[in-house]
């Protein structure tokens, strides 16, 4: 495993690249969570290396945080990230094969950009470039901190508008195929807005390849919680999706 850390891949802000020993590898995109408020790449490094081992590169993406962004600067920053990742990581060995992957407000993140398709088509792409999406306790309505912050709302307010993945669910929706995680024990009305996510998707586009995975435990539990053999049980996860996907 090579790591190559702090690139800079647009306007200062920076990425980690995990390049695995072999060649024309898949490559996840990760986008760390925080509630769009903290966080950094560091925080799911472990899960980065992890994967790497597997034979997977991983990019392990940094994006503008509140007090200093406000929505959509983190969603036009991560598809210029996935844009980077496109270009240039074939000189490290890499396929086409790309998947996008966060946890909580990184997968808020790529939520948005798998359902609308604007930001990525803004640099270039498409949603259905991506091979798949694994989302790891995602708010699917207006998420919390956008509420708080721009809105002047209780953040804990339950509102579907363009700041909402579901927002994006209308028909003749496609998506490539997603890995959706929820926890038993997670923040408020998370995992029932990812079931009704889920069903709404299904209704609009009944062919919709999704795979669910509900975990005891709490937020993102799953990137903490270890296996036997001390790997997290995310990783474990991920990989037994990604190799049916692959």
């Amino acid at each position: 495993m090579k790591i190559i850390k702090d690139i800079d891949y647009y306007n200062g802000l920076k990425l980690d690249l995990y390049i695995p020993e072999n060649n024309n590898f898949s490559t996840i995109i990760e986008f760390h969570g925080g509630g769009i408020t903290s966080g950094d790449k560091s925080d799911i490094s472990h899960i980065c290396e992890e994967l790497c081992k597997h034979g997977y590169g991983v990019a392990n993406i940094n994006y503008s945080l509140y007090p200093n962004a406000k929505f959509p600067l983190y969603l036009k920053e991560a598809a210029r990230a996935v844009k980077c990742v496109f270009d240039h990581i074939k000189e490290y060995g890499g396929s086409k094969n790309i998947y996008l992957s966060g946890h909580s407000a990184g997968s808020y993140i790529i939520m948005m950009l798998c359902l609308n398709k604007d930001y990525l088509e803004e640099v270039g792409l498409s949603p259905l470039d991506i091979k798949g999406y694994i989302s790891d306790a995602g708010q699917m309505s207006d998420h919390f901190n956008v509420q708080q912050y721009e809105r002047g709302l209780d953040p804990w307010l339950q509102r579907i508008t363009e700041f909402a993945p579901l927002y994006y669910v209308v028909p003749g929706i496609k998506t490539s195929p997603i890995l959706l995680i929820w926890y038993t024990d997670d923040i408020l009305c998370r995992k029932q807005q990812n079931l009704l996510f889920l069903e709404s998707l299904k209704y609009y586009y009944p062919e919709a390849d999704v795979v669910t995975k509900e975990l005891e435990g709490s937020h993102c539990s799953a990137c903490e919680k270890k296996c036997d053999d001390g790997e997290h049980l995310f990783t474990k996860i991920a990989l037994e999706w990604l190799k049916k996907e692959n």
